[in-house]
């Protein structure tokens, strides 16, 4: 479904105006830590809950195993376990965005992307595009570029900052939707393409081994648009807006109606895989949700069990081997059947207004622009 063209080069091979590019500077090497490091708070074990060192109106990124933040002009990384890990550097750039895995971070804005620990940093490819988006992987990044005519192709580097490959949609109908890594530790890229010439909606999913250089798989959804898709070992999930479809070297396997319902978290549990679901109807309430359970075999053999969550519920997630609502005030979690298993008061203070899901046992709370790191019983 596309053409793939490769080089090999150490650069990008494109004249550049240099005034023309917004550079990210790192003004300090790799491994020197600012005095301040030692001074934040918020970073450590957990006992239950930890305020953070930045705000909700910071700019900050979960690499998997720490935090990576910017405070005003200063580019700092906590480790979670490993304090030898943190670093700082002081950075002048303009709209700076972040991107990092659990061994890459990087900087970017719409004119460069500056790899922590790189020399040069990876600038717009010529002067009729504009860096959209950047993912990070084990030893690879990816990076969006988008052309004025709208038309937009990846371009793979290494921790250096070296060109490793490129991709291009084969068709001008093809627009790329989405792309990463099937994981933070992962050197296998997904794109995700949609047919805008089609009369239906036609979803092409590909995947890569960017330590081969190689394609290892090609897959279409016809009838929907994929909104996401997850990854175990042996299938691969793509999410659409009216089926579960998985996927298994390149084949479907089955489909399973998700119609009228649409999929909001997902964690693998005792060997399955679990679907957190939410009507589709109620996109601002989590009073309802669903957790469906499937089977990585030739059928579906699905479970289906409805929850009913506290009206107030802000936000639903899949924890394991439970279900875990946050209201305002309160942390309740629910088995896999329904049943609830506890009601948490934390033990401070607080009143949310949202929160996210870090991993199966963290999830950070929002109060006004503070934000907690807490840890789920």
């Amino acid at each position: 479904m596309r053409k793939r063209s490769r080089s090999f080069k150490n650069g990008i091979g494109y004249t550049i105006r240099r005034l023309a590019v917004l550079l990210i500077v790192l003004l300090l090497a790799v491994g020197a830590v600012f005095g301040i490091v030692s001074l934040i708070k918020g970073i450590g074990p957990l006992d239950s809950y930890t305020l953070m060192p930045f705000s909700a109106s910071d700019k900050y990124v979960f690499t998997g195993s720490g935090f990576l933040y910017l405070d005003n002009d200063t580019l700092i990384y906590d480790d979670l376990n490993d304090n030898s890990k943190d670093y700082s550097f002081r950075v002048s750039a303009s709209e700076v965005e972040l991107s990092a895995s659990k061994t890459i971070a990087a900087l970017y804005n719409s004119s460069a992307v500056q790899i922590v620990g790189a020399q040069t940093p990876i600038e717009q490819s010529g002067e009729a595009s504009k860096i959209s988006a950047v993912k990070c992987g084990l030893d690879y990044i990816a990076v969006l570029f988008e052309e004025t005519d709208s038309k937009h192709f990846l371009k793979i580097f290494d921790k250096n900052a070296a060109l490793i490959d490129e991709i291009h949609p084969e068709s001008d109908y093809l627009f790329m939707m989405d792309f990463g890594f099937t994981d933070t530790d992962s050197n296998t890229l997904w794109t995700l393409l949609v047919d805008t010439s089609a009369e239906i909606p036609i979803c092409t999913i590909t995947t890569y081994d960017l330590s081969k250089k190689s394609t290892t798989g090609v897959m279409t959804a016809q009838h929907q648009l994929v909104e996401s898709l997850e990854f175990t070992d042996n299938s691969i999930f793509a999410v659409g807006t009216n089926h579960l479809m998985r996927y298994n070297n390149g084949s479907l396997i089955f489909r399973l109606s998700i119609y009228g319902y649409k999929v909001i978290d997902y964690s693998f549990t005792s060997s399955k895989p679990v679907f957190l679901l939410q009507p589709r109807s109620s996109d601002s309430s989590f009073s309802t949700v669903k957790v469906c359970t499937v089977s990585e075999k030739e059928t579906a053999d699905d479970k289906t069990i409805t929850i009913q969550l506290p009206h107030d519920t802000l936000s639903a997630f899949l924890m394991k081997d439970k279900v875990v609502a946050c209201t305002a005030d309160t942390i309740n979690t629910y088995s896999l059947s329904g049943e609830l298993l506890s009601k948490t008061d934390p033990e401070f203070a607080l009143t949310a207004n949202g929160a996210v899901k870090l991993n199966d046992s963290e999830i950070l709370l929002y109060s006004g622009n503070d934000i907690y790191r807490y840890q789920v019983k």
